[in-house]
């Protein structure tokens, strides 16, 4: 893979959280790329996770962007109750430790 400064930073954090995923045996799918696009599901998630314990709706993002996203999602759950029902999480990326701050909603 190459290095992380090459890549755009939303990819470079989604191929970490698929292959972390992947290793914990989940089955894991994200919307093909387009340019110029919105990509999100809902317009909120980046990655819908499936594996033994259900399914999660997961949105992506760097470590200081953790409170935005967060509230990102709380703000569509108002508008879209339904969206209640889904097993929400937000993945803050910390790039000096190379790890995900994982917050369940």
């Amino acid at each position: 893979m190459p290095p992380a400064k090459l890549l755009m930073k939303e990819s470079y954090i989604r191929q970490k959280a698929v292959k972390i995923l992947k290793d914990w045996g989940c089955l894991v799918w994200y919307p093909a790329k387009i340019k110029y696009k919105e990509n999100d599901i809902f317009g909120i998630y980046d990655l819908v996770v499936i594996d033994e314990k259900g399914t999660r709706w997961i949105q992506l993002t760097t470590l200081s962007n953790v409170s935005v996203r967060k509230k990102k999602i709380l703000n569509a759950i108002k508008l879209y109750p339904q969206l209640k029902q889904l097993n929400s999480q937000v993945w803050g990326y910390d790039k000096t430790k190379h790890l995900f701050k994982i917050i369940c909603l």
